[in-house]
This record gives structure tokens, C-alpha cells and sequence, in this order.
């Protein structure tokens, strides 16, 4: 049954590979991989000392920079999939970065955390960092960063920072057009 499910899995993947390019476009768009079934860069500039580290409206607009070729990128959607494929991405592919924070595409409107796209982040889901977000959290933090935790098992979560803050690096996401 293994064999099977494997052969399965292997098939679909060729047939994916197959057809994206007979559409004319890639998995992933260029500098994006695909991290978790979704297309994400990591941005490294400021990791390897080519640029300073960004407040929050800077990393989504390093993004949205990278839109191309229909793809549409801004700052990653967080949910507690990614965070997982995130933290194994990181830890397989750039180990030096495993304690840095990420700017990630959540921000809180008119009380509110939500997604970029709208859609509301609830404040007691498991992808927040353990206390984070409270009704005292300071006005101003208003944008959200991944951060790891733990040395013996790490993973990152999704914590509230300042829009004074900066961080060395974004969580970039590219989507094709619904």
C-alpha cells in the first residue's frame, strides 16, 4: 500500500510538473520556491550584509517588488501549515538564520488582526507566540513578525511588533490571480 501511495504521489507531482509547463509558467515564479504547496521567498539581503534591515511598509513593498510574469507576491499569509514548512525550509536550506525574525503579512485594522487579503487572524490560534496578542498591546504594534522560539525544538510564531520596528528579513509570498 506504501509503494502504491508513493507511486501515487510521484505521478501527481510529474503530472503537476507536466502541466504547469504546458500553461506556459513554472511552479514558483523566479527567485520563489515552493515551500509547503505555496511559492515563498525568503528575503537574505540584510543576512548577507547587501542591505539594512526594514520597517514593516518597506518588506511589503521589497514584495510586491517581485511580482512578475502574473504572479502577484506581497508578504506571506501566516497559518500554522506554513509555520511548520517554514521552520523546516529554514533549518534545511538556511541554518544560519534560524534565530532571525521575518516580517510576515498580518496587521491589525481597526482592532483587528487579519491577513493581507482580509481575512481575519484569530487571537487565540496556536500560530501566535505564547501571551501575544492581548487587548494592552501597545497601539502602535500594529504589523506582524515571525520569530522563533525554543533552542531545542525551534519553531516560529507570529507575534504583534511596533511600526517603528524593523526587521532584517521578509516572508514574501507570490499567488497567481483567482
Amino acid at each position: 500500500m506504501a509503494k502504491v501511495s508513493a507511486v501515487v504521489l510521484c505521478l501527481a507531482a510529474a503530472l503537476a510538473a507536466a502541466a504547469a509547463a504546458l500553461c506556459g509558467h513554472s511552479l514558483c515564479p523566479e527567485n520563489f520556491v515552493l515551500v509547503g504547496g505555496r511559492c515563498l521567498n525568503v528575503s537574505t539581503a540584510t543576512y548577507h550584509g547587501q542591505s539594512p534591515a526594514l520597517q514593516w511598509p518597506e518588506a511589503r513593498e521589497l514584495c510586491r517588488a517581485m511580482s512578475s510574469g502574473g504572479w502577484a507576491a506581497d508578504l506571506a499569509s501566516v497559518d500554522l501549515p506554513l509555520l511548520a514548512s517554514f521552520t523546516d525550509f529554514i533549518l534545511m536550506h538556511i541554518p544560519g538564520m534560524k534565530y532571525y525574525i521575518f516580517w510576515a503579512g498580518a496587521q491589525k485594522v481597526d482592532g483587528r488582526w487579519e491577513a493581507l487579503d482580509g481575512t481575519l487572524i484569530d487571537p487565540m490560534d496556536y500560530m501566535w507566540h505564547m501571551t501575544y496578542p492581548t487587548p494592552a498591546d501597545a497601539d502602535d504594534r500594529i504589523y506582524g513578525m515571525l520569530v522563533p522560539a525554543s533552542v531545542n525544538q525551534l519553531r516560529f510564531y507570529l507575534t504583534p511588533y511596533s511600526n517603528h520596528s524593523v526587521g532584517p528579513s521578509a516572508l514574501c509570498e507570490a499567488r497567481l490571480p483567482a
